[in-house]
């Protein structure tokens, strides 16, 4: 599938395989791209993602209460936007709890990579590439 904003290349991420690369100017507030799936269940979304960190992938996208997307199955190249805390220059947003599109939270060069904050709750082992921003709470 062609997207007319980035195409996929090596991920500059230690550990993280595949990323995604502006090949144009992408303005602020672009929607880049939708992060699409087959919808699942929380309950299955719970089996695919113990699944997937076997193998080190997270493609599995909270949606709202009931659903979440499995990019894994249908998806699209959405799932290789890898995670930034520290310098996102994306954001997920989730309109009306019916589909996530990823969009510029500022101005993207030509050849930047594309992320966005994940938003987990703590770090996880099985995603060393993972690094939760740190508060002040944090360092205290």
């Amino acid at each position: 599938m062609f997207n007319p904003w980035f195409k996929l290349g090596k991920s500059k991420i230690p550990g993280a395989g595949v990323g995604a690369f502006a090949i144009r100017k992408i303005p602020k507030g672009t929607q880049i791209v939708e992060y699409k799936g087959k919808l699942i269940s929380k309950e299955l979304a719970e089996k695919i993602t113990s699944k997937h960190k076997k193998k080190g992938e997270l493609w599995v996208f909270s949606l709202n209460d009931k659903y979440d997307i499995d990019g894994s199955r249908g998806g699209n190249e959405a799932k290789y936007i890898n995670n930034d805390t520290e310098n996102p220059n994306c954001e997920a947003v989730n309109y009306d709890d019916e589909e996530i599109w990823i969009e510029a939270v500022r101005d993207i060069e030509i050849g930047e990579e594309l992320l966005y904050d994940y938003g987990f709750d703590e770090e996880d082992e099985d995603y060393p590439w993972y690094k939760k921003k740190k508060t002040k709470i944090d360092e205290n």
